[in-house]
């Protein structure tokens, strides 16, 4: 049997009967960490306001390149602060005309035990 690394995020019931399934494999633990530190609202965490990022506000902005910097910006800030093995190596930003946008994430996860690159995508709507 694998050893668990995390709680798989979006959360679902385990098949196994427990409340939530786990990840065992490296890279699908490290998106699920980085999916819930993106998806999490600064504020909405109890206990740890500042857990989180305020990437909603940049729904009604500007499709502008000082938007796309805003969002890589509170993107990496976050990422370096929470998840520090974490390099960001290219974020892509790309936004529709129905208010929402497309994260695609590239990031390199290194540990003094391995080394692995992986990538995300993540649409934010209104």
């Amino acid at each position: 049997m694998s050893k668990k690394l995390t709680i798989s995020f979006p959360t679902k019931e385990s098949p196994d009967g427990f409340y939530f399934n786990t990840e065992s494999v490296t890279s699908k633990a490290i998106s699920s960490n980085l999916l819930l530190l993106l998806t999490t609202q600064r504020g909405e965490r109890w206990f740890y306001p500042e857990y989180g990022t305020d990437l909603r506000k940049y729904l009604f902005e500007q499709n502008d390149n000082i938007t796309e910097d805003g969002i890589r910006n509170e993107i990496e800030s976050s990422v370096s602060r929470f998840i520090p093995k974490l390099t960001i190596d290219n974020i892509n930003v790309e936004n529709d005309s129905y208010n929402s946008i497309l994260l695609d994430i590239f990031f390199t996860y290194k540990d003094s035990y391995f080394s692995e690159s992986s990538m995300l995508s993540i649409r934010f709507k209104q």
